[in-house]
């Protein structure tokens, strides 16, 4: 056979979240956001192939995450007069500086007062004893500190004022990882290699993120087969997000190149052309004869 070119092929798989698409890992099956595919033969080794494309084509994620949540819901203070450690841990929602104070007033001790500088977004910490913010509490940069931070003596109480400020927006991308699938692209928050797409949220808390790949990106596939994959929906640091039962969709396109190659006639066909040029040459002669008779 002789070569002569590349065929393209392009396969679309669309999938979700739900457990009638795949197999959900989380311990809590409800976050739905770490799920096992098994699609088999859905690449397969075959020498005709010479190299396989891949990308997230489009997806639609809700915004069903909250602001508050198991990653920065614990504020860890220390005080020196009892050489304790309290962690006050926030029930998990969504969150602006109004209802984070009321609910962290209700967790801390009587007394400790927090307030907001509406000039400057920064909260202010005051109490009748010494305390020190520690840099261990994963809401710091909900509250705006780095490190540990200690309360200053002010008159009668100890202050102690937040030196960045507060921030209660939502998560500012998802990214979706696939081990299998690797693209080598890296995110900054955890240096990890098996980011397949990071897609900004362009919406608001319970709306939905729609992701289309426009710049019809693509990533070179470089493995010889695929028929089980995990898919992981992440913060930059690769934390599960939660999305509290509510499902995801999105779909993978492989472009999948083919060497085409021209076929040699078969021993059949061969004879079939054969027997037909002879045939034309019989008629021919035959034809000829009779114009010789007529003449």
């Amino acid at each position: 056979m002789t070569t002569v070119g590349l065929v393209k092929e392009t396969n679309i798989y669309l999938f979700s979240t739900s457990h009638l698409s795949g197999q959900i890992m989380n311990a809590d099956t409800e976050w739905k956001s770490q799920i096992l595919y098994n699609v088999p033969d859905m690449i397969v080794d075959d020498e005709d192939i010479e190299y396989i494309e891949y990308c997230v084509n489009n997806a639609q994620i809700p915004v069903s995450f909250y602001t508050i949540n198991d990653t920065n819901n614990r504020m860890s203070i220390y005080y020196p007069n009892t050489l304790t450690t309290v962690n006050y841990d926030l029930d998990y929602g969504n969150y602006n500086t109004t209802y984070y104070i009321q609910q962290m007033n209700l967790l801390t001790p009587v007394g400790m007062v927090i307030t907001l500088n509406t000039y400057n977004s920064k909260f202010t910490f005051t109490y009748t004893q010494p305390f020190t913010l520690l840099g261990t509490s994963s809401q710091h940069k909900v509250c705006g500190f780095l490190g540990n931070i200690s309360a200053t003596l002010i008159g009668s109480d100890y202050v102690l004022n937040c030196p960045r400020v507060c921030n209660f927006l939502s998560l500012p991308r998802v990214i979706i990882r696939c081990d299998e699938l690797s693209a080598n692209q890296v995110v900054g928050g955890d240096n990890a290699n098996n980011v397949l797409v990071c897609i900004p949220n362009n919406s608001r808390p319970n709306g939905m993120i729609t992701y289309d790949n426009t710049n019809n990106q693509m990533f070179l596939f470089s493995k010889p087969t695929l028929s089980r994959f995990v898919i992981s929906f992440t913060d930059d640091y690769g934390n599960l997000l939660n999305f509290n039962g509510v499902i995801s969709y999105f779909s993978l396109q492989f472009n999948i190149y083919r060497t085409f190659k021209e076929k040699v006639p078969s021993f059949k066909s061969i004879l079939n052309t054969v027997n037909l040029e002879t045939l034309k040459r019989v008629q021919e002669s035959k034809q000829n004869k009779k114009i010789i008779a007529n003449t």
